[in-house]
């Protein structure tokens, strides 16, 4: 057994630890590239604000924009039957990752 006092220190160095390996982590990200999100762009898709036009407004796009976008990326563009838009075809036009566009709305809190 430890004292309590030495137990609350060692807890203490070991969060300071881990915040240093993040901190680490996200430095090293934004070096490679990596884009930051805004606050105000995850206030907004906490809100539940529609996320493609969260993220058309800050890329200053107009409505058409993306859509122009995917359109000439697509080596399909004649289809008999027009399918929805997926994840990569929407976060593609809007010019940042699929993973940042959750359609269907905001994302769910842990627990709900």
């Amino acid at each position: 057994m430890i004292p309590y006092q030495d137990f609350e220190r060692l807890l203490e160095d070991a969060e300071m630890a881990q915040d240093m390996r993040a901190y680490d982590e996200a430095k090293k990200s934004i070096a490679e590239g990596e884009e930051l999100i805004p606050s105000e762009i995850t206030y907004a898709l906490l809100d539940g604000a529609n996320p493609v036009r969260v993220w058309r407004e800050h890329r200053g796009l107009t409505q058409l924009d993306p859509i122009l976008r995917w359109l000439v990326r697509s080596s399909s563009c004649v289809k008999l039957a027009p399918a929805p838009p997926s994840r990569f075809a929407v976060g593609s036009g809007l010019g940042c990752g699929s993973t940042r566009v959750p359609l269907g709305g905001a994302p769910k809190a842990k627990g709900d």
